[in-house]
């Protein structure tokens, strides 16, 4: 600034200067996104700064150790692999060349491993509702840390054992995921998932064995249809026949040299087994006017037995039935025998009148066993009676509304051949 100063014509020119002095720049603050960082990890770093006389401001980063990357007032710093404490400063420069520092001070530790699981296991993926699975899920630490597992899944129910776990199915059919987490002491984590396939209820199937009601043997090649499905026996007399299901069934026998088979069974609801068993015996076809008696039946009672009263033969009458002594004849009297004998279920019990002498025939069947009044009512027996080389038969179901040992099937009229249902269960023989 300059003035004129004039005085008595004098002119006196006196000059004053002030100097201006720059006002400076202060840091306020240096501040790090964290104060602990694992070696290799990184760390944003923020300088804040001010300045009275409005200058731009530069910074400048430095540090003895590890990687900064600058950005005006910020900066990261990627830390060094080894562990200490390490210092970094930010200097703030103004236009004027006036500056300030600050330092602050980072730790570096030891770095933690992420747990990685290496698999998640199941002993079976696909199964029926209320099936139990097993699970393993297979984990390493680098670092050697504890691992805690946890398992999740939507529906089912889970008893865990640390790295393995029991999951039991629920009822609805579909897929579920089941995921087992891992989590060691710094409390970093991994996650994998496994999916199991529940399959709707199965249907019940059924499996059994066609045998040759005279000598017991094994029939091969029988097509057998249970409901409209059709399987046919093996070399063995197996066969079977796939989704069946629950309820009353018709079943027919069919095979070259043998009377056609068939008679109805049931499948009791709630059955839960995969197969059903139902085996059943085969009439080979009978020679001239011979008429056979052929019974089958369910697994229980496992004994019953075939009984046969015939009229006056040549002056006696007889009984046919087991044991030996009473089983009969082809060629003499009684001209009827006990073919077949089951004791462990299902049948068959065969009895064949070979040659027929006038009067009645009476056939009836006995539960022989021990305690057994129920057991004929429940059994499944059919009775099927083929006359002659026609097989023209009879089929007879066991009544099931009545209690009692014996069931008295027919009468036959040994002068005619015809046959007289009689179909009643009772508590003593006919």
């Amino acid at each position: 600034m300059k003035r004129v100063l004039i005085s008595s014509g004098i002119i006196l020119i006196a000059l004053f200067m002030w100097a201006c002095e720059n006002s400076g720049n202060e840091i306020i603050s240096l501040t790090a996104s964290d104060s602990l960082v694992v070696a290799g990890g990184s760390v944003l770093l923020v300088c804040t700064a001010a300045d009275d006389d409005g200058d731009n401001l530069s910074y400048i980063w430095k540090s003895a150790s590890g990687t900064l990357t600058p950005n005006g007032n910020e900066a990261t710093w990627v830390a060094p692999l080894k562990t200490g404490i390490y210092f970094i400063s930010c200097t703030v420069v103004d236009g004027a060349g006036a500056s300030d520092a600050a330092t602050i001070a980072i730790e570096v530790i030891i770095g933690n491993t992420e747990p990685v699981i290496i698999s998640l296991t199941a002993d079976n993926t696909t199964m029926s509702p209320g099936g139990t699975v097993s699970l393993t899920c297979t984990a390493e630490d680098d670092d050697g840390d504890i691992l805690t597992y946890s398992w999740e899944c939507t529906d089912g129910s889970f008893t865990p054992n640390g790295s393995t776990a029991t999951w039991i199915a629920p009822d609805s059919p579909g897929t579920y995921s089941i995921s087992c987490t891992v989590v060691d002491g710094a409390g970093a984590s991994d996650t994998a998932t496994i999916a199991i396939e529940i399959l709707s209820a199965p249907i019940t199937s059924v499996s059994g064995k066609v045998l040759n009601a005279v000598d017991e043997s094994p029939v091969a090649n029988v097509s057998v249809t249970i409901s409209g499905q059709t399987g046919t026996t093996d070399t063995n007399g197996n066969y079977t026949i796939l989704n069946v299901g629950t309820g009353n069934h018709d079943v027919a026998g069919a095979s070259d040299g043998f009377c056609p088979f068939s008679a109805p069974f049931t499948i009791p609801d709630g059955y839960e087994d995969e197969f059903f068993t139902y085996n059943f015996a085969m009439s080979p076809i009978p020679e001239g006017e011979q008429i056979r008696m052929v019974l089958n039946w369910g697994a229980t009672p496992r004994d019953l037995d075939s009984h046969l009263l015939t009229p006056e033969i040549e002056d006696s009458t007889y009984h046919i039935y087991y044991p030996y002594l009473s089983q009969g004849s082809y060629t003499e009297a009684p001209y009827a025998k006990l073919d077949a004998d089951v004791t462990t279920g299902y049948g068959p019990e065969t009895i064949t009148i070979n040659q027929l002498f006038a009067g009645t025939y009476t056939y009836y069947i006995k539960n022989y066993h021990p305690g057994g009044a129920q057991g004929l009512k429940n059994s499944n027996a059919v009775v099927q009676i083929y006359s002659g080389e026609s097989c023209t038969s009879n089929i007879i179901e066991v009544p099931t509304d009545t209690n009692g040992l014996f069931w008295h099937v027919c009468d036959i009229d040994g002068a005619t051949g015809d046959i007289t249902v009689v179909n009643q269960i009772q508590s003593s023989a006919p």
